[in-house]
């Protein structure tokens, strides 16, 4: 009987390997029965078509899609490796705990509990986003950092340098984790192994660089450029830290906030590196909150050290058994009522349980076998193809952003062929079809879909100080990729060209005249003596200025890179 009782109280209270059992079991019947989300199935649309990079991400979030849809079908297998990573870094975790820590009882179990009930673990354990690797590494990262600290070894130095490639194969944020992880310990600068870190890394983070390069630095132009509002907006700020309390889990916040006023972090094992990466991820992205929009997930890294300083408090003190037990029982309790909750088949206009199957098959039956085109909406373009196995793309207007669909080819597929225009918002002129109580789809059908976004746009001469009320002169270049002619003397179906002025999610177009006009050859670039007037955009303030082509019928599309400009009264 005792033996029984033993056996017993080890598997409950102090086996790794049972917890992590549990834990992949529970994982795992979430990623089989949670509906897919929009996101994962652009990811998907990326597994389909592996490259050393993509638009948004580097590409190991569609590798590891690519590996789980080739073993399963269905959800189950888009997020198997995502499971798999999830126990993989609760176990990495494991050993960054003190060894003194992990011989105590309880030990174990209040690891996995706090892994379970972290928001930041919790979806990215069954969710498949690039954030899913990015916590793996960061996690096998430090460990490797923290045996470097003890030993600078060539082996250690190797696998430093790996880890460091991995994250940043994940998500560029992984170079933040590499950044503060040595500013903790600048002694290792001088180390001999921390260059061949640092050349292994390189060299294994090639082939991506290289892409980056062939497509002419798409990615960073995006998330360093075009996506930044590059003003303070106070709904930033406070967007970000209620984001962080929300993220990091409330509860466990405030208990690590607790602990650490009471206890202090003096005993903490790695304190340094720990305090580092922690308060570097929350104080780089709340300066960047001053000047832009922070996405939650940004700072999940910064779980990582709250977690390991939280269970050293939690083991060091005695005092804090019956609280800490306290608030992470009702963290359990309510991240499984969530997680069940996501399970459910619910009729809810929420990312999870708004567009599901049904929703895009009938799409597919007003299409009526025409090619599907939806308008800024990359989510719904990847979900279509997932659901019904037929191609989509999202065709993205002047006030939205470029995805991967811009870099992808379509044009043998699409170019002047039969299309749905789909729509979650009326553009033009379009009927409207009620999906379910739901949703609402705007549509309608054009005979020829001209596929246009790979034409590029230049103005040259263009002043950089504009004056309300003048005409301006400059040079466009236009240059045409594609294998049929630019038609812009079509007077059956013209082609339209403007001068786009941005500022704070407003836009002013001006008609750009052409001199001389006439078709741009296939694989051919043309110049052309062109003027605008400024009549439209407010004057006193400046502007992000680029040049727009209207296809017949359709919307601008901007098709050239930005310039700053300046608008003035007379």
């Amino acid at each position: 009987m005792s033996e029984q009782k033993n056996f017993l109280e080890r598997f409950r209270f102090n086996d790794l390997r049972s917890l992590l059992l549990l834990l992949l079991v529970a994982n795992g019947i979430q990623a089989a029965f949670t509906p897919i989300i929009g996101d994962e199935a652009y990811y998907w649309m990326w597994s389909q078509r592996m490259d050393w990079g993509f638009f948004d991400h580097p590409p190991l979030v569609a590798l590891m899609i690519n590996i789980g849809d080739t073993l399963f079908s269905g959800t189950f297998g888009m997020r198997l490796v995502t499971v798999l990573f999830s126990v993989i870094s609760c176990w990495a975790l494991w050993h960054l705990i003190p060894p003194k820590h992990r011989e105590r009882p309880f030990s174990a179990l209040l690891l996995v509990v706090l892994f379970f009930v972290s928001p930041v673990f919790s979806v990215y354990g069954f969710i498949t986003t690039p954030d899913a690797p990015l916590l793996l590494f960061s996690v096998l990262y430090l460990w490797g950092f923290v045996n470097f600290q003890k030993k600078a070894s060539l082996r250690n130095g190797v696998l430093v340098g790996v880890m460091a490639a991995g994250l940043m194969y994940s998500k560029y944020h992984g170079v933040l984790l590499i950044v503060f992880s040595f500013l903790s310990d600048l002694s290792l600068l001088k180390k001999r192994n921390f260059y061949v870190a640092t050349l292994v890394g390189l060299l294994l983070y090639t082939p991506h660089l290289l892409w980056l390069y062939e497509n002419d630095f798409a990615t960073f132009k995006y998330h360093l450029v075009q996506r930044a509002d590059r003003e303070f907006k106070l709904k930033n700020v406070s967007a970000y830290l209620l984001n962080c309390v929300l993220l990091l889990n409330p509860l466990l916040l405030g208990l690590f906030v607790w602990l650490w006023v009471k206890e202090g972090t003096r005993t903490v094992i790695n304190r340094r590196l720990y305090l580092w990466v922690f308060w570097g991820f929350l104080l780089f992205f709340g300066f960047s909150s001053l000047r832009d929009h922070v996405e939650p997930q940004w700072i999940a890294i910064a779980a990582l050290p709250m977690l390991l300083m939280l269970h050293h408090l939690t083991m060091e003190w005695s005092g804090s058994k019956k609280p800490v037990k306290a608030l992470a029982l009702a963290s359990l309790g309510l991240i499984v009522l969530v997680r069940i909750f996501l399970m459910l088949p619910l009729q809810l206009k929420d990312p999870v349980h708004e567009k599901g199957e049904a929703h895009f098959k009938k799409i597919d039956s007003l299409a009526q076998g025409r090619n599907v085109v939806f308008v800024n909406t990359f989510q719904d373009a990847s979900l279509y193809t997932y659901f019904t196995g037929k191609p989509a793309i999202s065709h993205n207007v002047f006030f939205y952003r470029k995805n991967q669909y811009d870099l992808w080819h379509y044009e043998d597929d699409f170019h002047n062929r039969p299309a749905l225009i789909a729509s979650n918002y009326r553009i033009g002129a379009m009927d409207t079809l009620r999906i379910d109580k739901r949703s609402l789809l705007h549509w309608r059908y054009v005979e020829e879909f001209p596929m246009v976004e790979k034409i590029q746009l230049e103005a040259v001469g263009m002043e950089k100080v504009l004056q309300k009320g003048n005409e301006y002169h400059i040079t466009l270049t236009i240059k045409n990729p594609y294998d049929h002619v630019l038609p812009l003397t079509d007077k059956e179906h013209p082609y339209k060209l403007h001068v786009l002025f941005h500022k704070r999610k407003k836009y002013h177009l001006e008609p750009l005249i052409i001199e001389d006009l006439s078709d741009v050859p296939p694989k051919s670039i043309m110049t052309f003596k062109a003027s605008f007037m400024m009549k439209k955009a407010p004057a006193d303030t400046d502007y992000d200025l680029y040049l727009t082509l209207r296809p017949p019928d359709l919307t601008d599309l901007r098709l050239s890179e930005m310039k700053k400009v300046d608008v003035v009264v007379e």
